[in-house]
């Protein structure tokens, strides 16, 4: 425990547990809210030694020193079936998100840039919202996650130039930016929205004991389905229908390495009004770094391929896990993992990207990796990528 690393507290006897993290490690900067501060926390009260149940309370408050914007929420969580995994999540506040939800620039990241570089990659937005989750196990190996919620969406904008240098650069507007360099205009809407998705892990294996059941994975493919309603119930409400199949697994070639891949494709079934954090966004990345997650393009921009049109996408990576380089004597003792990856997307409309890549990885954590894109009959020039994997 220390103003670093932040407060734990634990008591086994009543089984419950308590954090706060350091808000000095959470101290960020963007060119919307200028220095940020963060603090959050989390309780966890267990049920017992052999009973799986727990819940959760997670208070969480951010603070903008430039346009002094509090954005405080709650949520709660309690996992009430741990057989079948089942969980119901309640939250509710303010909060400030990336118009693409999967967060393609970390928000630590955003800050080297932009005091550094002063380029403000990271696009963002606020909203005031209501939502409820649920998730459970309905047969082996399918599981149901519905999310319904309300929230009201407003536009932020730039309301600092600082950084530490390159003077003569300027800030971009707080607006993502598409293909041709415009910027997308997003004004304040409400949005009643309804999330299913519906995942299958195909022969999926388990154990079975008294504390509960424990899944022990499967030898087959994910499937994912997902359909997505916005419900019109303002003239400024969102209005659409989305619909999107995905496909995952990752297969061991034993002494050949393991190949991964991630597929999917889909389509808005009705776009009566789309705001742009609705649309269908790709992880783009403009950084020499990258997460390397198994969706992740290490050149693409941001948005460029964002669109309500059908569209799909294709990723695949494999690890050799030394069948190369541990045929060279000297290069062997690093002990490195050789790995290749491409990355695939078509959108109606546009024309298609491929994006291929080849690098080493060490501990099956840190990765350089060189890359091409092939985009309009040709090939890109060869750009470099250096970072920390995350599994998805």
């Amino acid at each position: 425990n220390s103003v670093l690393s932040g407060y734990t507290h634990q008591n086994s006897s009543l089984y419950r547990k308590w954090n706060i993290a350091s808000p000095l490690s959470t101290i960020q900067f963007n060119s919307v809210e200028g220095w940020r501060l963060t603090l959050s926390g989390e309780y966890r009260q267990d049920y017992g030694d052999e009973d799986r149940r727990y819940w959760l309370l997670q208070p969480f408050v951010q603070y903008g020193f430039s346009n002094e914007h509090l954005n405080p929420k709650l949520t709660y969580s309690y996992r009430y079936d741990p057989v079948r995994n089942s969980r119901i999540e309640i939250s509710g506040g303010s909060e400030v998100l990336q118009f693409n939800n999967e967060n393609p620039i970390s928000p630590s990241l955003n800050s080297a840039y932009s005091l550094w570089a002063r380029k403000n990659y990271m696009k963002i937005y606020e909203q005031e919202f209501f939502r409820l989750f649920h998730r459970t196990e309905l047969f082996n190996g399918i599981s149901l996650g519905t999310t319904a919620g309300y929230a009201v969406r407003q536009p932020l904008e730039n309301t600092t130039d600082y950084a530490f240098g390159r003077a003569e650069r300027v800030y971009t507007p707080n607006a993502p930016i598409l293909t041709d360099g415009d910027t997308v205009a997003v004004e304040e809407h409400c949005a009643l929205t309804l999330d299913v998705k519906m995942t299958y892990v195909i022969g999926q294996q388990y154990v079975s004991l008294p504390s509960g059941r424990y899944r022990l994975g499967s030898e087959w493919p994910t499937l994912t389905l997902q359909y997505k309603k916005a419900i019109r119930v303002a003239d400024d409400a969102v209005d659409f229908d989305f619909l999107q199949l995905q496909i995952y697994d990752e297969v061991d070639f034993g002494l050949l390495g393991t190949f991964q891949y991630k597929a999917g494709a889909g389509k808005f079934l009705t776009a009566k009004n789309v705001q742009f954090m609705d649309y269908k966004h790709f992880n783009g990345n403009k950084t020499f770094f990258s997460n390397f997650g198994i969706t992740d393009f290490m050149g693409l921009d941001y948005y460029a391929y964002s669109s309500t049109l059908p569209f799909f996408e294709a990723h695949a990576e494999h690890h050799f896990k030394g069948f190369l380089l541990n045929k060279l004597p000297l290069i062997r003792k690093l002990k490195l993992d050789e790995v290749a990856s491409a990355h695939f997307v078509t959108v109606d409309g546009q024309k298609p990207v491929l994006e291929i890549g080849a690098g080493v990885e060490k501990l099956n954590l840190f990765r350089i990796q060189v890359f091409s894109s092939y985009n309009d009959g040709k090939f890109s020039s060869p750009g470099v990528v250096i970072g920390i994997k995350t599994p998805f």
